[in-house]
């Protein structure tokens, strides 16, 4: 009951309007996890703004009316505190980002195959886990070795300057049809 720590509540539980914030290790550095039960925000930043707002308001009432603060902050004997175990493990593709090119930086040019990020979270009685992982696979551009315009071809010893055979191709006169390799 002291690891706990009321950082706001509001409401009546009967009218079963209660909302609240608890810090669920009031000691723990350098590191906070809160819990807030509180009515649902169009986004999460106005939920986050709600709750910072309610903290604030009960540590006006901490200045004003200390004993009054420190009832209301603390979790009494007969108060009950049941928080879910939570256990993601969430894998997202960017896939809008995948096969497109990097335009800057070191990797200019580069196209990226894969765009990943991979997170487990856990909050259970012995605490929270949070790790997370991303993956950003970027394969290098190919280049395209074709002989698809005049070429020159030379044959000699290696080690040699001077070719025993070369050949100019400027023409498909020398060439055949390319066809797939079949039994030799």
């Amino acid at each position: 009951r002291k690891q706990a720590r009321i950082l706001f509540r509001k409401g009546d539980e009967l009218e079963r309007n209660l909302e609240f914030a608890i810090d669920l290790c009031a000691e723990s550095q350098p590191n906070q996890i809160v819990v807030a039960r509180i009515n649902r925000e169009p986004t999460l930043a106005a939920a986050l703004a709600r709750v910072q707002s309610e903290i604030r308001g009960m540590e006006q009432v901490k200045g004003t009316n200390p004993e009054t603060a420190e009832y209301l902050q603390s979790v009494g004997p007969n108060d009950v505190l049941l928080v879910p175990d939570v256990v993601w493990q969430i894998s997202h593709r960017f896939s809008d980002l995948e096969q497109k090119k990097i335009t800057n930086g070191k990797l200019s040019g580069q196209r990226i195959d894969v765009a990943q990020q991979d997170i487990v979270f856990r909050l259970d009685r012995s605490g929270a886990q949070l790790r997370s992982e991303s993956k950003l696979l970027v394969s290098p551009v190919p280049t395209h070795f074709i002989f698809d315009q005049p070429f020159l071809i030379y044959m000699c010893q290696r080690g040699s300057q001077v070719p025993y055979v070369a050949i100019w191709v400027d023409n498909a006169e020398l060439l055949t049809i390319w066809q797939p390799e079949q039994d030799r």
